[in-house]
């Protein structure tokens, strides 16, 4: 059977190539020949970028430089090598001008590669490289948003609101200074709610057209958009009415101009609000008629579209007659500690309002004022309060009015 293995054409075969595989291992291992390769493209970095940008520098072609190097050393070295673990490095920190520049490089290779000994560059496929500085400016530009979509019917998009209004960009001068403004664009179809996320933004240059440059430095990369998707609906003014002066609700006659505002906000909060109050009309304070204007108050997040702020309201009151009666009997109150008050004013004028049967009943016994002395301290000397009338025995009937009191303050 040995015999038959020795005179087999497949044994020379295989004892041939495990020779040469022999052989070869001991080229390298121990023979180890010099050899030559080529690496191609092998990225060029750049040192002193920080220094450049104090100046306001930054480079603007060359970044993308190579270097293609022919190299002569052992094999079992060079076989070690590739693009990626030699450093083609360009020093910048010397440079102070724009313009081209045309920089000598330094070759870094791997720490196992003792530079001289064991590896040797015969050929470069530059000597230099060309870098271009330019000039590094910073603006500020508006942040614009674009709706790209559509709302659903009885619904309206409102106005855009940023985290941020403005965006500094630096770089380059002329590719900052073609930079227009910073464009945020929102879609969606059929929408009912509003939008709000963090989103990117595109620079857009005076053409119209977006800039896309890698060199552009921005100082954020998103801006928090809130896009409001709103209804509208039409909501009466009115006001809160505070009984007093003998007069009721029902004695007042209310008319407000305008009667009607449309206002626009989320539906959940429309939805709900059946009028807006302007405010509080206290009645005691109405003697026939008045006239008062509002600020029309809008809860949050709700705007008024209808191109008016302000309201009147006008204000008559019916059914009801007045008359004047002069009050005698007075009285102090709040008055100081170790103080002694003393009414100088014996009799004051008041007007009492109510129906007029029961008008016509009431006299100056029926009436009685308080003057409020918590204003004074601890002075002396005659002073002018604050005086409350006040009406007994008619419930029907009230004081129109504010009054005051003279009175005196000794220790």
């Amino acid at each position: 059977m040995l015999q038959n293995i020795k005179e087999s054409k497949a044994f020379y075969i295989v004892l041939s190539v495990l020779i040469a595989v022999v052989l070869w291992l001991y080229v390298v291992n121990v023979e180890n020949p010099d050899i030559e390769v080529t690496i191609s493209n092998i990225p060029v970095t750049f040192t002193g970028q920080d220094i450049l940008a104090s100046e306001n520098l930054m480079v603007v072609s060359g970044k993308d430089a190579t270097v293609t190097l022919k190299l002569q050393g052992k094999r079992r070295t060079l076989y070690q090598l590739d693009r990626n673990n030699i450093q083609i490095a360009v020093d910048l920190s010397k440079l102070a001008t724009t313009g081209l520049h045309q920089q000598a490089y330094s070759i870094t290779f791997p720490t196992s590669i003792t530079w001289g000994e064991n590896i040797a560059v015969l050929q470069r496929s530059t000597d230099y490289i060309d870098v271009v500085l330019g000039r590094m400016v910073t603006k500020t530009v508006n942040v614009t948003g674009v709706f790209e979509g559509s709302v659903a019917e009885g619904y309206t998009a409102g106005e855009f609101e940023f985290s941020s209004k403005t965006v500094e960009i630096s770089g380059e001068e002329q590719v900052i200074d073609d930079v227009q403004y910073a464009k945020v664009v929102v879609s969606g179809d059929d929408l009912t709610q509003t939008l709000s996320a963090d989103m990117s933004y595109t620079l857009i240059g005076h053409d119209g057209k977006e800039i896309t440059s890698a060199d552009i430095q921005k100082n954020t990369q998103t801006i928090k958009v809130t896009l409001p998707i709103v209804t509208t609906k039409d909501v009466s003014l009115a006001v809160n009415l505070k009984e007093g002066g003998g007069a009721r609700a029902s004695n007042a006659k209310i008319t407000i101009s305008p009667s009607i505002v449309t206002l626009s906000g989320e539906k959940d909060v429309l939805g709900a609000m059946k009028s807006l109050s302007l405010g509080t009309i206290d009645l005691s304070t109405i003697i026939n008629s008045g006239q008062i204007t509002y600020m029309i108050p809008l809860p949050a997040n709700v705007s008024n579209i209808s191109g008016v702020s302000q309201a009147t309201v006008h204000i008559a009151i019916v059914g009801l007659t007045t008359q004047t009666v002069n009050v005698t009997d007075f009285s102090a109150v709040n008055i100081p500690d170790g103080r002694k008050a003393t009414m100088v004013t014996k009799n004051l004028q008041v007007m009492v309002r109510g129906p007029a049967d029961t008008v016509a009943l009431i006299q100056s016994s029926n009436l009685w004022a308080a003057a409020d002395l918590s204003s004074i301290g601890q002075a002396t000397g005659q002073y002018t309060v604050p005086a409350k009338v006040y009406l007994n025995g008619y419930s029907d009937a009230g004081i129109v009015g504010e009054y005051n009191v003279v009175v005196s303050l000794k220790k």
